[in-house]
């Protein structure tokens, strides 16, 4: 049984549980698959097949009709034998509560092809008494980014960044303090990437082939290439 807290609003891949499945056989025998079988009323969740990772399909508000509750039925499969699971997801609004970030949404800029770890963006809260302890974390799956968990500062991870696949990431991240209840405050940080000219010009429809007149004058028009294709 897997449980999770869904706070409205709420955004695309946003990590709500990690399953995790074993399997006794050896390594020739253990790629685990795994699946929604049930309960996934509006399409709102998906699971990653391979690393078991459910996240939200799309971001929500109080408005859009989202249940008060989801119970999940997930498979995990090795091909031959198989197992389930019940994930139960309670959806709730977030409450003002005083803790917040001093902006709704950050921007910054990275790199394309930068494959060091760089700080990305420092996101500050506001509201917490002095020397409160407030955590932080990422709520979207995701390999490029990282969070510093006491001074919210967003880092690059290493992995390098490919405009021509992807030129924008929304991360969301979480500010949580230690009362109890916590109190829970959301921001978004777009990231932009920053195009590098990484990619030669390259002619299409080669190769050109052209007749001369043995008469023409030294200026005549040969034939006209296509335009280059930049890719």
């Amino acid at each position: 049984m897997y449980t999770a807290d869904v706070l409205l609003p709420t955004y695309t891949d946003v990590v709500i549980v990690r399953l995790n499945a074993t399997d006794a056989d050896t390594a020739d025998f253990t790629r685990l698959r795994y699946s929604i079988e049930s309960g996934n009323v509006g399409n709102r969740f998906r699971v990653d097949a391979d690393s078991g990772v459910l996240t939200l399909r799309e971001g929500a508000t109080e408005v859009d009709g989202m249940q008060d509750q989801y119970e999940l039925t997930v498979g995990v499969t090795d091909g031959t034998f198989s197992s389930q699971a019940t994930v139960r997801i309670a959806v709730r609004a977030l409450e003002s509560s005083g803790l917040r970030f001093t902006m709704p949404e950050f921007e910054a800029e990275v790199a394309e092809n930068h494959d060091m770890v760089e700080h990305v963006a420092l996101l500050p809260v506001v509201g917490r008494a002095l020397n409160e302890h407030v955590t932080f974390a990422l709520l979207n799956a995701g390999r490029h980014f990282s969070v510093h968990r006491t001074s919210g500062v967003v880092r690059t991870t290493g992995v390098a960044f490919d405009r021509e696949l992807r030129d924008r990431y929304v991360v969301v991240v979480e500010a949580r303090d230690e009362r109890t209840p916590a109190r829970v405050a959301h921001t978004q940080l777009h990231v932009h990437v920053i195009d590098v000219n990484d990619n030669a010009p390259v002619f299409v429809h080669q190769p050109y082939f052209a007749m001369v007149a043995v008469d023409a004058p030294v200026g005549s028009i040969v034939k006209k290439v296509n335009r280059p294709l930049l890719v």
